[in-house]
């Protein structure tokens, strides 16, 4: 049993159930923007240190990447002007 692999899977998916209720609610107001910014620089820029050398974490990073930018699209969504409704103020 690899278990840098079963862990590396657990904390990939770890902001899949923020990234669905984001979807869900069309907005990520209770989202920590500070958070969330550190959390996607952070990624990004291990993805780039574990590339070719750790491809357990690499994809790890990857995929939070991938859940803060969904997460981060919701965020400047609705800071833009947008109503929940999806309709323009």
């Amino acid at each position: 049993m690899n278990l840098a692999l079963i862990g590396s899977v657990m904390m990939s998916f770890c902001a899949l159930p923020q990234v669905l209720l984001c979807i869900k609610q069309k907005h990520a107001d209770g989202v920590s923007l500070n958070t969330l910014m550190l959390w996607h620089f952070a990624s990004i820029l291990l993805a780039g240190h574990t590339f070719g050398s750790d491809w357990y974490l690499f994809g790890n990073y990857t995929i939070n990447v991938a859940f803060t930018s969904i997460i981060l699209y919701y965020k400047f969504k609705v800071k833009r002007g947008y109503k929940r409704n999806n309709t323009h103020t």
